[in-house]
């Protein structure tokens, strides 16, 4: 490597930061966390988020006295027929998940809610693609990986 590397100087260029920014920035980075959830078959897949959620905030017991947001950042599995709103789906089987899509807040005090429905893209046993807000369970029909993310929510506080 190089010294005219992009590696090392992003080095030397964070490393010109006065130590208060950079703690600043350390505190920051550690305060989001994404974690990969593995559900097993016949299990709801949002109910096991929802649980993550506020088993992780009872472990931590929201320390930083601030809000969190939480989010489904990707899925990965096959899902028993998932009942979409606003869907003309009538065919039964398993559904390969192309995108799933959930939101919620953590309050200061642990209180985790979801903030509206779950949406998923899917594809179906005839491979055509349905997509809407889920209503209802959304099942796994196989061992189902899902990768969530949590960050400090202050909508207050300008950044």
């Amino acid at each position: 490597m190089g010294v005219d590397s992009p590696f090392v100087l992003a080095l030397a260029a964070s490393s010109l930061l006065p130590r208060k920014e950079k703690d600043e920035a350390n505190e920051k980075k550690r305060e989001a966390h994404w974690d990969m959830l593995f559900i097993r078959r016949g299990q709801d897949i949002g109910e096991e988020v929802l649980t993550y959620f506020r088993n992780r905030t009872s472990r931590s017991k929201n320390s930083n006295g601030h809000s969190r947001i939480g989010w489904i950042m990707s899925a990965n599995g096959l899902v028993f027929h998932p009942i979409l709103e606003n869907s003309s789906t009538t065919a039964e089987g398993l559904y390969d998940m192309i995108r799933l899509g959930g939101r919620y807040t953590i309050s200061e005090d642990g209180e985790v809610q979801q903030c509206g429905p779950l949406t998923i893209y899917c594809a179906g046993p005839s491979h055509v693609v349905y997509g809407g807000q889920v209503i209802g369970r959304l099942v796994a029909a196989e061992a189902v990986k899902v990768v969530v993310g949590s960050a400090p929510y202050n909508p207050g506080e300008d950044e």
